[in-house]
């Protein structure tokens, strides 16, 4: 860091201006700690040269993505660049004035862009659009200018990724401000009318489903949604039926209605249309309202499409003892929502400049990973790029007869490097979480060019004699910068009261020379690796509740565990609740994990998440900073509540 701030005195501009981005692509620093290469920003901003103004603009722009007060100064400089003659710089310079004015300047701003929209590229729209909607997160009650501008760009003649980030952007509106919704959706339905893309038409019906219902005059969304299933494909079809079944199904006064459509889509052309209404009016006519509940009302946890058909072909080819038990649907792992805090609009804005930001070294990478030039560096930032990867790890592990016998793949964590950079030997980890089982994945990488290594393991020493190490599956042969993996299995304790261990990692190996004979036996040798530990969230899966309380009243108080805790090492709520997000490996609901800018005293944190074997648990933690004079931390008391009294205890034994 003193090397990248004594670089922001250099004489040569290209010099400063990689050393302010830099340090903006740090993470986890602060507002102050940024200020420098701000200052820096700042003044390229004024530069005669419009390169340097371009990326003065543009680096400020992802800056006061995450911090906005840091940019906040620079007001006066981005205003002077509305009127730059490059229409690049002052659409980045009004998209960033969007993430750091006040709420007097929106109608103003946004006039200006309305001047050239029309004349920036694709790319630059999605930069706009990001910036609306944190703008709309920021002032809610703006919520009308702003939807009003959205809806003039689905207007106009843009193609169909365009027309999408406008929709998403929409969306996240809606979902985020109650008194939104009305005219969001209204306007939605206007678009549908006349919307050349199926996918986009899809989409809104079904945020029609779920939203409209809820409205205090659903009756008139009923007319778009119907008008759909007489005018679309088949397709568009099924999903305004399902919207329509949502309808019937929340609002009492609409069900007759909703039965007699769904009488007449009954004698639509295409068999599926027709038996997809015909469920439905089985369902909804059906006075057992726990049918309603289960197959009209309950999706929110989503089944991971790739997991479900493997497991179903595994069903299939089973023995006929296995064949005569029933398909054990909690085995396959559910569809984690984006990571919180990380929107679609924001993945595709990010990913859209992703070649700009990135450093040389990691856009390099990333093309050697990716099937096409840079397709991992975008794949990163994605919203689905979790799912790729879990899919991409699914293929992997049952391409291997031991580890395709442990049943579904839960889950995979995040990649943990257990050794330096630039070291003979790189090793990496990935644990993989099955119902009974764990699976570690330790990819090695032989930076030596003239050494070739046979037989390489890792060597694992568990801490919890629980945790049984059961098979090691070594590497053969690992010739220089050929990356492969050796895998280990650990059988889970019987007690799901344990949940965490640490593990002592030795690689170890046969060294042989590249030039040797055949008959050369190599040297047995070792390589101390970093420790590793196996933590709460690789158990859990993230899973959305739209309606917490709802889901907490329904689970019940029977099996409740309960615990409150001191804990000095946080300073501010915030931290603790990003910290809480990171360990337990669940899904923040109702956005209970952003916090406004204003210092809080006191904060609930609202969890949802699946425990490994299909188990849905609910965590309600209230957060309360010290008092003035005492002690500095935070007080924590964590509530859980899931149909297993066991898993409970464990959750909330697991912050002590």
């Amino acid at each position: 860091m003193d090397f990248l701030e004594a670089s922001l005195r250099h004489k040569s501009e290209m010099v400063v201006y990689e050393a302010a981005r830099a340090i903006v692509g740090l993470s986890h620093l602060t507002a102050k700690e940024l200020a420098p290469a701000v200052s820096v920003l700042q003044l390229f901003c004024s530069s005669h040269k419009s390169s340097l103004r371009y990326a003065a603009a543009r680096t400020l722009n992802k800056i006061a993505t995450r911090h906005p007060t840091a940019v906040a100064f620079c007001n006066h400089d981005l205003e002077t660049l509305i009127s730059d003659p490059n229409r690049s710089v002052a659409t980045l310079a009004i998209t960033t004035l969007l993430k750091t004015g006040s709420e007097n300047n929106v109608d103003r701003l946004l006039k200006h862009i309305c001047s050239f929209m029309a004349d920036i590229t694709d790319e630059f729209k999605v930069v706009v659009l990001e910036s609306i909607r944190m703008l709309a997160a920021k002032y809610p009650r703006k919520y009308s200018v702003l939807l009003n501008f959205l809806s003039g760009l689905l207007r106009d003649s843009a193609g169909y990724e365009f027309k999408k980030a406008v929709v998403i952007a929409m969306e996240s509106i809606i979902k985020e401000n109650s008194q939104a919704k009305n005219l969001g959706l209204l306007q939605l339905c206007e678009f549908i009318e006349d919307c050349e893309h199926e996918k986009l038409t899809q989409r809104i019906l079904y945020l029609l489903g779920r939203e409209g219902p809820f409205l205090s005059r659903p009756r008139q969304f009923i007319r778009f949604i119907y008008n759909r299933i007489i005018l679309e494909s088949a397709a568009v079809k099924c999903t305004a039926i399902v919207a329509l079944a949502r309808f019937g199904a929340n609002c009492d006064d609409l069900l007759p209605s909703v039965l007699v459509l769904l009488e007449r889509v009954m004698l639509d052309d295409d068999d599926e249309v027709r038996d997809r209404a015909a469920f439905y009016h089985h369902v909804l006519s059906s006075s057992d309202r726990t049918l309603a509940k289960e197959y009209v009302l309950n999706d929110e946890n989503r089944l991971n499409i790739q997991a479900l058909e493997r497991a179903l072909l595994a069903y299939t080819q089973a023995s006929r003892a296995d064949l005569a038990k029933p398909f054990d649907l909690s085995s396959v792992p559910v569809e984690e929502p984006p990571a919180a805090g990380i929107s679609e609009v924001t993945a595709m804005a990010e990913s859209s400049t992703v070649g700009f930001f990135e450093a040389p070294s990691t856009a390099a990478h990333g093309a050697g990973k990716g099937d096409e030039k840079g397709g991992a560096a975008k794949d990163s930032t994605a919203a689905g790029a979790p799912q790729r990867r879990q899919s991409r790890y699914m293929e992997e592990l049952e391409a291997i007869p031991e580890l395709r016998a442990l049943g579904p793949l839960f889950k995979s964590s995040m990649e943990v490097e257990l050794t330096d950079p630039g070291t003979e030997y790189t090793v990496s980890c990935v644990i993989h979480t099955f119902r009974h089982h764990i699976v570690l994945q330790y990819e090695v990488t032989n930076t030596m060019e003239d050494q070739l290594l046979e037989d390489v393991y890792v060597e694992v020493e568990v801490a919890d004699e629980d945790f049984e190490v059961l098979k090691s599956l070594p590497i053969r042969s690992l010739g220089f910068n050929t990356p492969a993996s050796t895998y280990i299995i650990l059988r889970l304790p019987e007690s799901v009261s344990l949940l965490t261990t640490s593990l002592s990692n030795t690689l170890k190996f046969i060294v042989k020379d590249v030039e040797a004979g055949p008959n050369d036996p190599g040297l047995t040798d070792e390589y101390a690796l970093e420790e590793l530990s196996v933590p709460v969230a690789v158990h859990f899966q993230r899973v959305l509740k739209s309606n917490f309380a709802a889901a907490w009243e329904e689970c019940g108080d029977e099996g409740e565990a309960e615990e409150t805790y001191f804990l000095t090492k946080f300073s501010t709520i915030e931290e603790m609740v990003t910290e809480l997000v990171a360990h337990l490996g669940m899904q923040p609901c109702e956005r209970s994990d952003q916090l406004p800018t204003e210092e809080k005293t006191s904060h609930t944190l609202l969890l949802a998440g699946v425990f490994r074997g299909g188990i849905t648990v609910l965590a309600r933690c209230k957060l309360a900073k010290s008092l003035p004079g005492s002690q500095p931390g935070i007080n924590f008391q964590i509530t859980v509540r899931s149909p297993v009294a066991e898993v409970n205890q464990a959750v909330a034994d697991s912050l002590s």
